[in-house]
Order: C-alpha cells, then sequence, then structure tokens
C-alpha cells in the first residue's frame, strides 16, 4: 500500500510526500533481504517520506528532509526499530550538464527494547548528464557514528549510479554503495559494499521485460558475522488496461555466511496485479 501526495506553492517550492506500508513474510528486494537475519516470520514496515524543495536561484535550490520508518517484527529473539532521518540537500546546476551536490543527514536507529545508535552523514556528489536521458552520479563522503555499543566510528561512505534510457525502449541502472549501516534487524553496525544491474526493455507494445542482478557483501563489527548475497530476478508486465498491469517474476537468490545457521538459496515465482487510482 502507497501513498503520494505532491503541492506547488509557487513556481519555486514544491511539497513530496510518500508513505508506503507493507506487511510481508519475506524481504521485497535485494537490498530488503541483504543483511537480514534469517527464517521465515511476519514483519510490518511502513516508510514515510516529507521533502520540501525551494529554488533559491536560478543555479542553486535546497530540499529539507524529514523520513521515518517503522519496522515490527513477530520473531522470539528479534526487537522492533525505528529509523528517523532529518537533513538536507544543496544543488548547484554548475552547466546544462552538471549538477554539484551537498548533502547533510541525522540519521537515529532505535530498539524496542534496547539501545539506539546515531549517525552524522556528510557527503559531496557529483551528477554528470551524459545524454539527457542518462546520467552518472557519484556521492562521496564520511559519516560520524555513535554504535550501540558507545563506542564512536568515522567511516567512509561512497556511491555511484548510471541510470537512464538508452533509447526509447530500454533503460538501464548500474549502482555501487560502499557503507556502514545501521539496519532494521540487528543491534550491531553492518558493514558493507554491494553492486546491482538493471535492464528493461519493451519487448512487444503491452509487454515489457527486466533482468535485475544483484551482489554484496558485509561483516557485522561486533559479533563478525560475514554475509554475502548473491541473486538474479526475470520479470514480466503486461499492461491489460490503462491502469492495470499484471506481472510475473522469478527470483533466485543464495546467502552465504560465516553463520551456518544464516545460509539459504531460495527460489520464488510471483504473480501480481497493479492498479493505479
Amino acid at each position: 500500500l502507497s501513498l503520494n501526495f505532491y503541492k506547488e506553492f509557487s513556481p519555486y517550492s514544491q511539497l513530496r510526500l510518500t508513505d508506503s506500508f507493507a506487511h510481508t513474510y519475506e524481504p521485497r528486494s535485494f537490498e530488503e533481504a541483504f543483511g537480514r537475519t534469517g527464517g521465515r516470520y511476519s514483519y510490518y514496515r511502513n516508510k514515510f517520506n516529507l521533502i520540501y524543495i525551494r529554488d533559491i536561484s536560478k543555479y542553486l535550490n535546497i530540499r529539507a528532509i524529514f523520513a521515518n520508518e517503522i519496522n515490527e517484527v513477530s520473531r522470539q529473539g528479534l526487537r522492533d526499530s525505528t529509523l528517523n532521518q532529518a537533513g538536507f540537500n544543496l544543488n548547484y546546476f554548475w552547466s546544462p550538464s552538471i549538477i554539484l551536490k551537498f548533502n547533510y543527514s541525522f540519521f537515529l536507529r532505535d530498539f524496542t527494547p534496547g539501545e539506539g545508535a546515531s549517525t552524522h552523514s556528510i557527503v559531496l556528489g557529483l551528477r554528470n548528464y551524459l545524454t539527457s536521458q542518462l546520467y552518472f552520479d557519484f556521492r562521496g563522503g564520511m559519516e560520524v557514528i555513535e554504535s550501540f555499543n558507545d563506542k564512536n566510528y568515522i567511516r567512509p561512505l561512497i556511491q555511484a549510479l548510471v541510470t537512464g534510457d538508452i533509447d526509447e525502449n530500454t533503460r538501464v541502472k548500474l549502482a555501487f554503495t560502499k557503507k556502514y549501516y545501521t539496519n532494521a534487524y540487528t543491534e550491531d553496525l553492518f558493514n558493507y559494499w554491494r553492486v546491482s544491474a538493471f535492464l528493461t526493455r519493451r519487448l512487444l507494445k503491452r509487454l515489457r521485460g527486466s533482468l535485475l542482478g544483484f551482489y554484496g557483501e558485509g561483516r557485522y563489527v561486533a559479533i563478525g558475522i560475514r554475509d554475502k548475497l548473491n541473486g538474479v530476478t526475470f520479470t514480466f508486465t503486461y499492461d491489460v488496461g490503462r491502469d492495470i498491469k499484471a506481472n510475473f517474476s522469478y527470483t533466485n537468490s543464495r546467502v552465504d555466511s560465516t553463520d551456518i545457521g544464516r545460509e539459504y538459496i531460495k527460489n520464488t515465482v510471483g504473480l501480481g496485479v497493479t492498479i493505479k487510482f
């Protein structure tokens, strides 16, 4: 279930609000599965984002961000958690093809019952439009983390992304991330890197095919467990009507870990219908 709201106060200021809710027994993406405590268990997740955008001048705008994530799990030994974020982005339009970026965010992860951890993230970025529809993003910076064990860390954050339309029928996305993260499952820092590749192409007038590949490696700082996740997803989407889409997907994923109880190989077949109101 998702909600999207957009309000334009003037040509220079806008407000965007999104909220998504899910109740499931399985991760909905490789990103959610990566570093997740293994096993099949029910969990509820609600994500809320509020963004205010203000154009300061022709070349500069600012985005103020507030976000909240609530995770509730039904497995014994796991705790519910919340993640709050507040921050801002500055975007300077250096030229028609280059945007310079500065980002500051504060994150607070709390477990109930349990401890909390906070992160101050300071990042510089560059977006370069290779064509009008294809661009390259790079973000690099540092994060100051006060962890669950009251230890302080200063760690790097690196992200790179190429995404856009190759032609009118084909879209690609290549992404790399390296960072330390306070995830929703364990009172520990997860030091990871991951890479993903996504390709979608219109095969027929109403039929689109997609391919997603993912690989990631990570280590929990305090307990020392190392995880590897690799997976691939094939998806076909058919436009039944103007606001109705039917889809079929197949996913294969595998986790290797120094904790053998976390390892698995999984094959998933999905059928679904999406209706826009």
